[in-house]
């Protein structure tokens, strides 16, 4: 029976050849297709929250404790725009619109009686630098208001709230230097200004109007 030419090895490995490059280019197209990335660098994998958090997503996104914290109750914004934990009132520290100062804390606090009438709400809260003598606790008022002046200590002051002056003379109030400056508590002179930022100064002087309590605790 004749054979049929079809079936010779020359034919045979010229497919073969013209199937491997064919190949090869397919691999070769899908390579050159595909989105570059880094080295090294993980693929995508599915489902959600596999991006970076987003950081400083609060209102100014800035870091960093100034002590400045509005809200109601326990919790509330910071100047860092996080949320964040208001430092807690004292215990025993009176009711109702007030000015309450921590002598063990360095801080004050400012505080209204909650809208619905129970319990209290910080309108704002920062530390305050101290001067060489500290008032005795217990609770006073608001009895002098002065825009600006000069300090015992001599140094230019401004949005000076006065609540009590001490027996041999010291004078016992909230106040902000001019220059930014702030007390010596070590100093041989007795000083009783309370010094805060220019900021929380003006908070302080359009808060505590003349006969507002100001609680001071140890």
């Amino acid at each position: 029976m004749a054979r049929g030419t079809s079936g010779s090895p020359g034919v045979f490995v010229t497919v073969l050849t013209a199937l491997a490059l064919a190949v090869v280019g397919f691999f070769a197209y899908q390579a050159s297709a595909a989105p570059d990335r880094p080295q090294g660098a993980p693929a995508a994998s599915g489902g959600s929250g596999g991006g970076q958090a987003a950081e400083g997503s609060g209102e100014n996104g800035e870091s960093g404790d100034t002590g400045a914290a509005e809200g109601t109750g326990g919790s509330g914004s910071g100047a860092d725009g996080e949320q964040a934990a208001v430092a807690p009132l004292p215990a025993d520290s009176g009711a109702g619109r007030r000015v309450v100062y921590s002598l063990a804390e360095r801080r004050v606090w400012l505080v209204d009686a909650a809208e619905d009438g129970l319990g209290d709400r910080i309108l704002h809260t920062y530390p305050v630098f101290h001067s060489s003598v500290d008032p005795e606790p217990g609770t006073y008022e608001v009895s002098n208001r002065y825009a600006a002046l000069n300090g015992s200590d001599g140094v230019p002051i401004e949005n000076v709230v006065v609540f009590d002056t001490s027996d041999d003379g010291v004078v016992f109030g909230f106040s902000t230097a001019t220059d930014g400056s702030v007390p010596d508590p070590e100093s041989p002179q007795r000083t009783g200004g309370i010094r805060q930022s220019a900021e929380d100064g003006t908070r302080m002087w359009r808060f505590a109007t003349v006969g507002v309590p100001v609680v001071v605790v140890r």
